[in-house]
């Protein structure tokens, strides 16, 4: 059943992310909720097989998204979720939720900072603060609507109870 959501969560965020692109966009800023997902669930995933399953599905989808700059998007999103993955267990002191929007952050900026780069050989404060920035906070906002949904439907605890008989 685990792999049925798993399945239907990456093909949502797929197709909100390309076929409804337009759709969501605010002022031609599409966020990356491919990237935005595989990084946190890589974070939150209790098992390094299903993220790094995860991972590679969802890094060649968004690379699939991304066209001309497809290896810098698998490789990127692969990293971070590597990443993420290391950072898990690290902070504790810090809430898990503001580790996690710190790490989708600042791999969300690398990403589309990279992108843009290879897009257009040329980026400037302007590209920054009207281009980039916008995407970026958008990708933030969308992450933080995604998580609560992610840990009701794929990481619920189940509770042991005992039998009385």
């Amino acid at each position: 059943m685990r792999i049925v959501k798993l399945g239907v969560w990456v093909l949502v965020l797929y197709l909100l992310q390309t076929v409804f692109g337009r759709l969501i966009s605010i002022y031609g800023a599409v966020p990356s909720l491919i990237a935005a997902f595989s990084v946190m669930f890589s974070f939150l995933a209790p098992d390094d097989k299903e993220a790094a399953y995860i991972t590679v599905i969802a890094a060649v989808l968004a690379g699939s998204c991304a066209g001309h700059s497809f290896p810098f998007e698998v490789l990127l999103i692969g990293a971070g979720s590597v990443a993420a993955r290391g950072l898990a267990g690290y902070f504790k002191h810090i809430p898990r939720l503001l580790r996690l929007m710190v790490i989708v952050m600042v791999f969300t900026a690398l990403l589309i900072t990279g992108g843009y780069y290879i897009a257009n050989r040329s980026i400037n404060v302007n590209t920054l603060l009207y281009v980039l920035l916008p995407q970026l906070i958008y990708t933030m906002a969308c992450a933080l609507v995604m998580y609560p949904f992610m840990m009701r439907t794929l990481f619920k605890k189940t509770e042991k109870r005992l039998l009385v008989i």
